[in-house]
């Protein structure tokens, strides 16, 4: 849609830096382990699951892995918003700019962070729904919008 978009937190609040998925004994201070800063951050299962594929990655590619998530925006068109209290985590940040990340590694972290629909796109996608919805020819009806699609 040729729209400019600029992410404030790219890396949401250090949760894709490797601080809270790896073990770490750096014992570097982790802003969202104060108690005030609990919440801030969802530590959902889906969530720890990004952060350890752009650490799967970051390992694969010898870079760090806020420098894979800040380059996976960049390939985006994504201008992220960085801030760091560091300044070595702003000089880390910064070399995101050389990082090239495969098509494979790209499609990898989009796979895993895709959207979840929701309510009533699961429910659709339930074979027991769509047999009723469609009465039993849904695949036959999909197959053909494939076929369309492909020609």
């Amino acid at each position: 849609m040729d729209i400019g978009v600029t992410a404030w937190s790219p890396l949401a609040s250090g949760w894709l830096t490797g601080k809270y998925s790896k073990d770490s004994q750096s014992g570097e201070e982790r802003r969202l382990d104060s108690e005030m800063m609990e919440g801030f951050v969802n530590k959902s299962d889906r969530n720890l699951s990004i952060a350890k594929e752009v650490d799967q990655i970051a390992e694969q590619t010898g870079n760090s892995s806020s420098q894979v998530a800040l380059s996976w925006l960049l390939s985006k068109g994504v201008i992220p918003i960085v801030g760091a209290r560091r300044v070595s985590h702003v000089e880390d940040n910064l070399k995101c700019i050389e990082v090239k990340l495969s098509p494979e590694h790209i499609k990898q972290l989009d796979d895993i962070s895709q959207i979840e629909l929701g309510f009533p796109h699961d429910f659709f996608k339930a074979d027991m729904v769509r047999n009723f919805v469609y009465n039993g020819t849904f695949a036959q009806i999909d197959n053909h919008r494939y076929s369309q699609l492909n020609n």
